[in-house]
């Protein structure tokens, strides 16, 4: 695991630089997508400590993949960070993403997936909008350096206060934070459908994913220095070096064609 070296600094530097970024931008409040797992629960946390539970939104979005336990921890994390019950809001979105799909005659899995992650988005911005917030971003480093994200989906926020934090750095911030166990322990899910689980997904494990990031990225190693050092095979990191290049596009704002209007 790829642990925080100071995570009582690196708190403090989170919840500074989102007061600093809300105060630049003319906005006190924020709206987030609570899911009950890892990333959004330390998200709420933080977000709730640098702008106050009575300024932070938190909003449920469950579809068909959600878990009755997740809820369960979502309302408990809720409860324990004082989000005032009159700034939570539940919407089942699976009738939304189901006209979607009729309107298409049809969705491939992954397209369901996708639609899905799209239509939180839309109900969380239509929400900032009413409530002259920001949306608050719960993805983290992990998923960012490996495009393990939907473009305009969980990817089309305002801010992402765990963006510097590897997964496994995520977990050790949970735990230091003191939020609850079951949280803490809960394994990375998008939700987009039953039993969706990232690391099945991904075929690799978020300590590797987050060494392999650390040694490569961070220290410059090359892939088989990395695999030397972690004594995983190359084929399993130039997998993850391949994801890292195609999925460069999400990490950018669209290109504009070159041309000479004037």
């Amino acid at each position: 695991m790829v642990e925080i070296r100071d995570p009582e600094k690196v708190k403090s530097q989170i919840v500074e630089g989102m007061r600093s970024y809300f105060k630049s931008a003319g906005y006190d409040r924020a709206v987030l997508g609570l899911s009950g797992g890892l990333d959004s629960s330390v998200t709420l946390s933080l977000t709730a400590e640098a702008l106050s539970p009575r300024k932070t939104t938190a909003v449920l979005l469950p579809s068909r993949g959600t878990p009755k336990q997740d809820l369960e921890d979502a309302r408990e994390l809720i409860s324990l960070v004082k989000v005032p019950q009159s700034n939570v809001i539940l919407t089942r979105i699976d009738r939304v993403v189901s006209t979607i799909d009729s309107s298409l005659n049809g969705m491939t899995k992954m397209e369901r997936a996708n639609a899905t992650a799209r239509v939180r988005m839309i109900m969380l911005h239509a929400i900032a909008y009413r409530k002259k917030a920001l949306v608050v971003g719960t993805g983290d480093r992990s998923e960012i350096e490996i495009g393990f994200f939907t473009k305009y989906g969980d990817g089309g926020v305002d801010v992402l206060p765990i963006g510097r934090l590897l997964k496994t750095q995520v977990r050790h911030m949970a735990s230091f934070m003191g939020l609850p166990q079951t949280i803490c322990d809960k394994p990375s899910s998008p939700r987009l459908w039953p039993g969706h689980l990232a690391e099945k997904e991904l075929g690799v494990d978020y300590e590797t994913v987050d060494e392999f990031i650390h040694l490569h990225l961070d220290q410059g190693m090359s892939v088989d220095e990395a695999s030397a050092k972690m004594g995983t095979p190359v084929a399993v990191l130039k997998a993850l070096q391949t994801r890292m290049s195609v999925t460069a596009h999400k990490r950018a704002l669209p290109p504009t064609v070159e041309c000479d209007p004037f």
